[in-house]
C-alpha cells in the first residue's frame, strides 16, 4: 500500500503552508507543533488497490456521461463508516472547481443527502454543494 497525503496536502517529507492552513513551510516533522502533527495524521490518505478500482469505475461513469445526451449520475451507498464520503471527496478532488470571471465550472459535484431523503432535503443538499447556501 502507498500512503499519501490527502488531496490538499503535498509530499510526504515536506509540510507546506498550503497543507497547514497558512503555517510557514517546515522541512522537518520535529518542527511541527502537536496540533500540526495531529492534523497531518488525521489527513493521511491510503490509496488501497480496492480504492483504485472503485475510483476507476467512477471515472468510467464520468467519461460515459460526457458522451451521452443525459448526464450519468452515481449513487454511492453503504454502511456507516465504510468510506462513501472519503471516496466521493477523493474523486471530487481529482477534478477541482475552476473559478473564472464567467463563473465557476464544477466538473464533479458531490452532495450528501441526509435522511429522510425528501425532495426538499435533496434540493438543499445540492444547493449547499453548489455553494448557494451557507450554514
Amino acid at each position: 500500500m502507498k500512503a499519501t497525503k490527502a488531496t490538499k496536502r503535498t509530499g510526504a517529507n515536506k509540510v507546506t503552508a498550503k497543507s497547514l492552513k497558512g503555517a510557514k513551510p517546515k522541512n522537518n516533522l520535529s518542527e511541527l507543533t502537536e496540533e500540526e502533527r495531529i492534523d497531518m495524521v488525521e489527513n493521511i490518505f491510503i490509496q488501497h488497490p480496492q480504492l483504485k478500482r472503485i475510483v476507476d469505475k467512477i471515472g468510467e461513469c464520468h467519461q460515459e456521461s460526457k458522451r451521452s445526451i443525459e448526464p450519468q449520475c452515481l449513487f454511492i451507498t453503504g454502511m456507516p463508516g465504510c468510506g462513501k464520503t472519503t471516496i466521493a471527496r477523493h474523486y471530487e478532488s481529482l477534478y477541482p472547481r475552476i473559478v473564472s470571471k464567467e463563473g465557476t465550472d464544477i466538473p464533479v459535484l458531490s452532495s450528501t443527502v441526509f435522511a429522510p431523503a425528501t425532495a426538499k432535503n435533496i434540493a438543499t443538499g445540492l444547493l449547499y454543494s453548489l455553494d448557494y447556501l451557507y450554514p
